[in-house]
């Protein structure tokens, strides 16, 4: 399973997601069972490819790129996924991230979930895009079982890494950091209101 720069880059902004709303009260929860409630809260908000990664004590979880308004929240309809570029022949996370460098002039955003039980600093670096490449297309389509089989234990908990960029001409420059708070940008992007959906 590929594997999530770690420890992970400095984001815009960051949130995490409480243990409640991701599991609820499960006597036993799995890894798995954190997948589950990300898969459900990307369906009922919108999203649709994501990329899974294995980080110490967990995995990563990738967002697909999207467009968004200065406030963090969504382009409308199918402006929220278009980059104004040329219909792309095969989707993948890797053309539309390329597809940002040369979009029009805005903000962007991809959200990265981190379950793990380890502690974790952000790296003193700023994301560039052909870093960024790599990590958003590199990833799996699904979890393996044999990670999503390990217990969610009391020790791991759930960060949402945002990062935004700003795109002016043939530059996008990553938000450092953001002028949105990491849950505004999880409430505007209708995350947590799918989290809080499921319970």
């Amino acid at each position: 399973m590929p594997e999530f720069p770690w420890p992970p880059p400095r984001a815009s902004a960051s949130a995490t997601i409480s243990r409640e709303l991701l599991i609820g009260s499960k006597e036993h929860p799995q890894l798995g069972d954190a997948v589950a409630a990300l898969d459900l809260a990307f369906q009922k908000a919108g999203y649709g490819k994501r990329s899974y990664y294995s980080v110490p004590g967990g995995f990563a979880m990738a967002s697909q790129i999207e467009q968004i308004n200065q406030d963090g929240s969504p382009k409308e309809s199918v402006d929220r996924w278009s980059l104004e570029v040329p219909p792309l022949r095969k989707f993948s996370l890797g053309s539309y991230l390329t597809a940002l460098f040369t979009a029009q002039p805005g903000y962007y955003r991809v959200i990265v979930f981190v379950v793990t039980s380890q502690a974790f600093p952000q790296r003193d670096v700023k994301v560039t895009s052909e870093q960024s490449r790599e990590w958003v297309s590199g990833g799996l389509n699904k979890l393996p079982e044999e990670i999503g089989n390990q217990e969610y234990s009391s020790a791991h908990s759930c960060t949402a890494l945002i990062y935004e960029f700003k795109q002016t001409g043939k530059h996008a420059q990553l938000m450092d950091p953001s002028q949105i708070m990491g849950k505004t940008h999880l409430d505007k992007a209708g995350l947590m209101a799918a989290f809080a959906k499921r319970r």
